[in-house]
């Protein structure tokens, strides 16, 4: 699969490459959320905003937003070990919800708001139970974000599935595709942007 798809999709310039998951060449991004991208994503949200991250099990880029631009910040997830995590290893100064996405979306919405979805692209591998994670989470979030951001005017960041995202886009969303070499590997990403 080519990492370019004329059109609606923004090629990255540092580098395009195949994608083989077989082959190891595009890893599960349930493996590190966005990390070899958040300082990318992080420069395009602008400053003084809310953030709210209500998947935070890696809180990559909420790291980086609320430590420089952000006028608050609330982490949400449904389960509470990953909240911890994610506030010890990045010391993020937030607010947290320890429930539904959805409910914290609700809760959090304003004009100045901006959500960093970041949901698991499950099935998971066991990978993530190292830390007590949810391998056995294989919900689709992707269709029901897209449609709530959408609907509800909402500014939404979504880590989207490298292969498969395209297909929950459609209009309203702008995507960028991003190739990172780290540590001798190829990382994937497919950023999508709503109302932002």
């Amino acid at each position: 699969m080519e990492a370019q798809n004329p059109g609606s999709v923004k090629p990255d310039p540092i580098r395009l490459a195949k994608c083989n998951v077989g082959e190891g060449r595009c890893q599960h991004l349930a493996h590190h959320g966005m990390r070899y991208v958040r300082r990318r994503v992080a420069a395009k949200i602008p400053e003084g905003v809310k953030c709210v991250g209500p998947f935070a099990g890696h809180a990559w880029v909420a790291r980086e937003v609320c430590k420089t631009k952000a006028k608050e910040c609330v982490l949400g997830d449904i389960r509470r070990k990953e909240l911890e995590w994610a506030l010890s290893r990045h010391k993020i100064p937030a607010r947290v919800h320890v429930q539904d996405w959805v409910r914290t979306v609700d809760q959090e919405k304003g004009p100045d708001t901006v959500f960093l979805l970041d949901p698991p692209h499950g099935p998971l591998s066991p990978y993530r139970n190292r830390r007590g994670g949810h391998a056995e989470n294989d919900k689709n979030y992707f269709p029901e974000i897209i449609e709530k951001c959408k609907k509800e005017g909402l500014k939404c960041v979504v880590n989207l599935p490298w292969k498969t995202g395209e297909q929950y886009c459609g209009d309203g969303v702008r995507r960028e595709r991003h190739v990172i070499h780290q540590g001798g590997k190829d990382w994937h990403y497919l950023v999508g942007w709503i109302n932002l």
